[in-house]
């Protein structure tokens, strides 16, 4: 969904206008420096245009987390009314297996 190669894209999901775009950091190195992934995601203030790689040219969220000894970066795009708290159990039921 975007040119770049590092974040590398491991996750999409679109439907009734939103988007949800999952990117996994390659750089190992500075996992530690993500925030641990939180209990619940939310988004927080205003939707925003996107910096870095975005996978579409419009106002959402972007979040990070680290999660299973990798650096995740999240993309977010809601659409329809009621997408919202679609996108939010998306994130929220994401499991990430242990980089070993």
């Amino acid at each position: 969904m975007s040119a770049c190669t590092n974040p590398v894209q491991r996750l999409a999901l679109r439907g009734h206008g939103a988007l949800v775009q999952i990117v996994e950091t390659l750089d190992y190195a500075y996992v530690h420096r993500f925030p641990a992934r939180p209990r619940r995601f939310a988004l927080r203030g205003p939707a925003q245009y996107q910096a870095c790689c975005p996978p579409r040219d419009a106002k959402g969220w972007f979040l990070h987390f680290r999660d299973g000894n990798r650096g995740f970066y999240a993309y977010v795009y809601l659409g329809r009314a009621g997408t919202r708290s679609e996108v939010l159990r998306i994130l929220d039921s994401l499991r990430v297996r242990l980089r070993r």
